[in-house]
């Protein structure tokens, strides 16, 4: 953890993708920056949620 960013290392991230959107959504709501400014789209967010590190970050 930064001063602005945090970084956790998940040992069991969502599989189902119905499931990653709905905590796609939950992260949206802690951090936007990571869809608004990082890849642009929620659709396009879903998948780094699946993965094994998650990241926020804040401006």
């Amino acid at each position: 953890m930064g001063f602005d960013v945090m970084q956790l290392v998940v040992s069991a991230p969502p599989a189902d993708p119905a499931h990653a959107e709905l905590l796609a959504r939950e992260h949206y709501a802690f951090c936007p920056d990571n869809v608004e400014q990082g890849v642009g789209s929620l659709e396009d967010y879903v998948p780094l949620v699946m993965g094994h590190e998650w990241y926020f970050w804040w401006d």
